[in-house]
C-alpha cells in the first residue's frame, strides 16, 4: 500500500506540472474540434495544432467558445477565455493565470510540494479507512481537487472537510456530464452552495480574478486531470491489485 501511495503522490505531481505549463504557455490556443485523428510526433507539429498558422486569434477564440457555451450554464464561467470570444477577456484571463503560475516554483519547493501531497493523501486515506473502503475514483477526485487548490490558491491551515470536497467534486462531475445534453438548464442552487464552500478557504479578492470565481481556474486544472491520474495508476498496477 505504501508503494501505491508513493506512486500516487509522484503521479499527481507529474500530471499537475504539465497542466501548469499548459496554463503558462498555451492558454488561448485553440483546438479544432472536428478533425481526423492524427499523431503529432514533433514539438513543431504540436505548436501548429495549438496555434494554427494564419488563423487570427479572434477566430481561434470563437472556434473554442461556441462548443464551450454549455459551460456557462453549468459553471457560470462566462468571463473565461475558454467560453468567451472576447480578446479583452482572453487577455485578462492570461494575465491572471500567468500571475498565478509565476508564483509557483517547483524547482525550489519540490520537496515541500512532495510533502504536502503526501499529507493530503494520508489525510483522506485515513478518513476512508475509518469508515467503509472508499471508491477509487472518488478518492482520486478528492486528492487531485485538494492538490489543485493547494497549488493554485496557496491553501493553508487544516485540509478541507472531506464531505465538502465530495460535494464539490460530485457536483462538478455531474454538471460536466449533464451539460452535454441539449436540454440542460444548469443548477444554480448547488452552484451557489459550491461557491459558498470554496469561500471558506479561498477568500474573495478584487485584485485576483480567480479568487472572485475560483471555478474559472479549478475546472481546466481538475476536470480531466483526475481521470488522467486514475488511468495512470490503474495502468501501472498489477492485475491482482484490489481497486474498488
Amino acid at each position: 500500500m505504501y508503494i501505491i501511495l508513493s506512486t500516487f503522490a509522484c503521479l499527481i505531481f507529474i500530471v499537475v506540472f504539465p497542466v501548469i505549463l499548459y496554463l503558462k504557455c498555451c492558454i488561448g490556443k485553440s483546438h479544432k474540434r472536428y478533425v481526423a485523428q492524427q499523431t503529432s510526433q514533433t514539438l513543431e507539429e504540436i505548436k501548429r495544432i495549438l496555434d494554427p498558422p494564419g488563423v487570427p486569434l479572434s477566430i481561434q477564440l470563437r472556434m473554442r467558445a461556441i462548443p464551450n457555451t454549455r459551460l456557462i450554464k453549468a459553471f457560470g464561467i462566462s468571463q473565461s477565455t475558454f467560453t468567451s470570444a472576447s480578446t479583452e477577456i482572453h487577455r485578462d484571463f492570461r494575465v491572471g493565470a500567468s500571475r498565478k503560475v509565476k508564483d509557483i516554483d517547483f524547482r525550489r519547493n519540490s520537496f515541500a510540494y512532495r510533502d504536502k501531497l503526501k499529507e493530503i493523501i494520508d489525510h483522506y486515506l485515513s478518513i476512508s479507512s475509518e469508515k467503509a473502503p472508499q471508491d477509487f475514483s472518488q478518492f482520486t477526485q478528492t486528492v487531485v481537487f485538494v492538490t489543485v487548490l493547494t497549488i493554485f490558491f496557496d491553501l493553508s491551515g487544516p485540509l478541507p472537510n472531506h464531505s465538502d470536497i465530495r460535494f464539490i467534486t460530485q457536483w462538478i462531475n455531474t454538471q460536466w456530464v449533464s451539460s452535454k445534453d441539449s436540454d440542460f438548464e444548469g443548477n444554480n442552487t448547488d452552484h451557489q452552495a459550491v461557491i459558498g464552500i470554496l469561500r471558506r478557504f479561498i477568500p474573495d479578492s478584487l485584485e485576483d480574478r480567480f479568487n472572485r470565481n475560483p471555478l474559472e481556474l479549478i475546472l481546466p486544472a481538475y476536470e480531466t486531470m483526475w481521470r488522467l491520474v486514475a488511468h495512470a495508476i490503474i495502468s501501472i498496477l498489477p492485475p491482482s491489485s484490489n481497486l474498488t
